[in-house]
């Protein structure tokens, strides 16, 4: 009778300690928010753009919160598009008129690209490590482009260690290649990758504070610009032409 106790007590135990770590709601398009990802700025690849814009880029308006602090979004109302500008176009954008041109990197398909969830315990924190279950794509389609497919979690472990309701979160993005490129190997090989600013969660699924609740949404991210750390191939290509062009000329 005793060890029946004690093994109920330890499988209790282990069972409040799964559901004692957040968890968030992993889907774009959503009532209350919306965000894209953007292809390298056309004149400034290597610096990365942030913030939300409007559908005059030929793709849905991004919804968020209007207040922010210090780079984290805070409570706010939701509003409907942004003033930032995006001159790459959002990835995966097939929409007629003015979609995203492929580019040397596919630009124009979404599934060469992967977005994953970044996350740490606790608000306004710099380290954030990798949550894998949160990890999808980029929508290849006419309505959908710069949006990533939602992810629906079995079991979701959540964020490690968050006790009260609260996170830290970015979302990270990168060319897969096609091949499942880690993010480490897109970076180390000079491929388009980016972050958004960080965001502060509150309201996390599970136990948290010790009520159970659902996931809240990741409404307080904002869209971004994708870098190039080096020249993409095409303009590395037209340099190794024009030196080869220049030193032909001076042989002769």
């Amino acid at each position: 009778m005793k060890k029946t106790l004690i093994i109920s007590a330890l499988l209790l135990v282990g069972s409040l300690s799964a559901y004692s770590q957040g968890t968030v709601l992993f889907q774009d398009r959503q009532s209350d928010m919306t965000m894209h990802v953007y292809a390298p700025e056309v004149a400034t690849p290597t610096v990365e753009t942030t913030g939300q814009a409007n559908s005059a880029v030929g793709v849905t308006a991004d919804l968020y919160e209007d207040t922010v602090a210090n780079g984290f979004a805070t409570t706010g109302t939701i509003v409907t598009g942004g003033s930032t500008v995006y001159t790459g176009g959002a990835i995966g954008n097939t929409k007629s008129g003015s979609a995203t041109p492929a580019g040397a990197y596919h630009y124009n398909v979404g599934s060469d690209f992967t977005v994953e969830l970044y996350g740490a315990s606790g608000y306004n924190q710099t380290s954030l490590a990798p949550l894998s279950q949160y990890t999808s794509v980029l929508s290849t389609s006419s309505t959908q482009g710069g949006t990533f497919v939602g992810v629906s979690v079995n079991n979701d472990p959540g964020i490690p260690s968050t006790t009260g309701n609260q996170a830290t979160v970015a979302l990270y993005a990168w060319y897969n290649g096609g091949i499942g490129l880690t993010l480490a190997q897109a970076q180390t090989a000079g491929d388009p990758w980016g972050v958004s600013l960080s965001d502060n969660i509150t309201a996390l699924g599970g136990l948290g504070s010790g009520t159970l609740s659902t996931p809240e949404d990741i409404l307080g991210l904002q869209s971004f610009s994708l870098i190039t750390p080096v020249p993409e191939p095409s303009t590395i290509a037209l340099a190794v032409m024009g030196a080869s062009a220049l030193l032909f000329r001076r042989r002769k």
